[in-house]
């Protein structure tokens, strides 16, 4: 493959040559004050490529070894001939053409083209050729000469290039439909594991001491699955370039504070003697502008595996004011340290600084690389200094560039869960029997009165017959009709109907690939939620799109 590379560029740069070649060999044979053969001969022959001289009347008067051998020619038998007379009429045709239009307009032209060598059964290969006038000493155009090189290989190789880049985009089209199949077969019993968790959680004062810890083990293990799986996906779209980074107003503070109660969470449920520090910069302004949701990724990865080699000590992160509009961030922990011949491989996927870490600690090798990928899609660097001596650990800083923001986000009202909402009517859409019954649940603990639809078909024939339906609720794929599919149609309804009627549409998703994020919008979704879906936030969308 090498080989054919080198090739590719000789030959790229032999024609971009070309031009500076034909001047200087059009001044030798301007040189030649009689045009006779030896003196051209001469000057042809030790043109690299071939070379040809016609006639005003298109006759060859002389062409160089190369261009004979191309064609199987005897070199003494090309003067008089004419194209018609090596060419099939066609390519004749073509090649007269372009002549005429050298001589009648006394300009060069560049071509690209496929010829053929009759001779040799038939067989066709590329050339580039330049035509330019040819003049006498009055500078009268009396034929033109032609430079140029047999190219085939050359656009062998760009043909070659060309099928490979549609294989591997065909093969990524194959990656992303396998990644959003895959996402919706793995979530979707995540999110049934989740969320019938958390109703059970709900009601853990009727447990044991024991089943509530089962309960917990679950919630944790299920937890876990889902970060792996989210891992795994994430270095998927980083790959295919689908990460799209966004814009908008937060408060870091808050984010910090956030951050910082999950992890305190994370660090109780090892039961080990380690402090956890925030620090965060006042000169920092309240509100920034950035991608708060990354951010936190980003500070979340780098903490859990802090949280996962420190045994004792303490883990500090937070960040401080570097100039104008960058802030630095740091985590920096007392943990077991990274060796140094270990360090130029932890950015690698699926790579943990020693292969037992792995089996001993958990994880998927994937938080650091998905962390330096982030950081450096937002226009940051990030950089590790790391020691095993004891109680030294590892400190991690990047830096992100930001500008002040203003406070635009509105706290939301708590949720009253002893809410009666029996007046409320939701269309429920989902074929997976589990998550049907789960988000039924969630949905009549308030008092809302369900529908439920096993399939997309099923999910417009309701909508079609009952007049008061408050909302929907849909699953992304279903059999017979998709969510989406469905949706558009309820939209195609209400807007025959023309009564200005808009029931919010909820879908529920396993996939968490911005293309499909941004098709349901068009097809006039109003929120949608990636499985699996906490049992919160659920009923915070339903009240805030049923306006209570």
């Amino acid at each position: 493959m090498s080989n054919n590379k080198l090739t590719y560029l000789e030959l790229e740069n032999k024609i971009q040559d070309l031009e500076t070649q034909i001047i200087h060999y059009k001044n030798l044979l301007a040189s030649s004050e009689t045009h006779e053969d030896n003196s051209i001969k001469k000057i042809m022959d030790s043109i690299p490529g071939f070379a040809f001289l016609k006639d005003s009347n298109l006759n060859y008067v002389q062409a160089n070894r190369t261009f004979c051998d191309l064609l199987h020619i005897p070199y003494e038998q090309i003067r008089g001939k004419t194209d018609y007379d090596i060419f099939p009429k066609d390519l004749a045709d073509k090649y007269t053409n372009d002549d005429k239009k050298v001589i009648q307009t006394g300009k060069p032209i560049f071509v690209e083209e496929v010829t053929v060598d009759q001779t040799n059964k038939g067989k066709r290969f590329v050339v580039a050729t330049r035509k330019l006038p040819w003049k006498d000493d009055e500078g009268n155009i009396i034929g033109i000469y032609g430079l140029g090189f047999d190219i085939t290989e050359l656009k062998e190789i760009e043909d070659e290039l060309k099928i490979a880049k549609k294989k591997a985009e065909k093969a990524d089209e194959h990656k992303t439909i396998f990644l959003s199949t895959m996402s919706h077969e793995i979530r979707t019993p995540i999110n049934s594991i989740l969320g019938i968790t958390d109703l059970i959680i709900q009601e853990e004062n009727k447990l044991s001491d024991e089943h509530k810890n089962y309960i917990h083990i679950i919630k944790k293990s299920g937890s876990l699955l889902l970060n792996i799986i989210n891992d795994i996906l994430d270095i998927s779209k980083i790959n295919a370039g689908h990460i799209t980074i966004n814009h908008a107003s937060f408060s870091l503070k808050d984010l910090i504070n956030k951050i910082f109660h999950s992890i305190k969470v994370l660090l109780e449920q090892k039961n080990n003697d380690i402090t956890l520090i925030e620090s965060l910069d006042s000169n920092i302004p309240d509100y920034v502008v950035g991608d708060e949701f990354r951010l936190q990724q980003i500070l979340i990865n780098l903490l859990s595996n802090s949280c996962k080699f420190t045994e004792e000590g303490y883990i500090k992160f937070g960040g401080y004011l570097k100039n104008n509009n960058d802030i630095e961030f740091f985590v920096e922990d007392t943990g077991k340290g990274i060796k140094e011949e270990h360090l130029k491989l932890i950015y690698h996927p699926f790579t943990q600084a020693e292969q037992g870490d792995n089996r001993e600690y958990g994880g998927s090798g994937l938080g650091l690389t998905i962390a330096k990928n982030l950081v450096e899609l937002q226009g940051g660097t990030i950089s590790i200094e790391s020691r095993t001596d004891e109680n030294h650990g590892t400190k991690v800083l990047f830096t992100i560039p930001f500008v002040e923001g203003k406070k635009t986000i509105q706290e939301e009202k708590e949720i009253d869960l002893s809410l009666k909402l029996s007046n409320k009517k939701v269309l429920l859409a989902e074929d997976d029997e589990i998550n049907r019954f789960l988000v039924k649940t969630i949905l009549e603990n308030i008092g809302i009165n369900v529908l439920i639809a096993r399939d997309g078909i099923e999910a417009v024939e309701i909508f079609k017959r009952e007049p008061h339906i408050d909302l929907i609720i849909t699953d992304s794929q279903m059999p017979k009709k998709t969510g989406l599919e469905a949706t558009k149609e309820i939209r195609e309804i209400e807007k025959a109907a023309n009564t200005n009627k808009h029931v919010p549409i909820i879908m529920l998703s396993a996939s968490a690939l911005s293309k499909d994020i941004e098709s349901s919008y068009s097809f006039g979704v109003d929120v949608y939620h990636t499985k699996p879906i906490k049992n919160q936030e659920l009923l915070k969308t339903v009240i805030r799109l049923l306006k209570l």
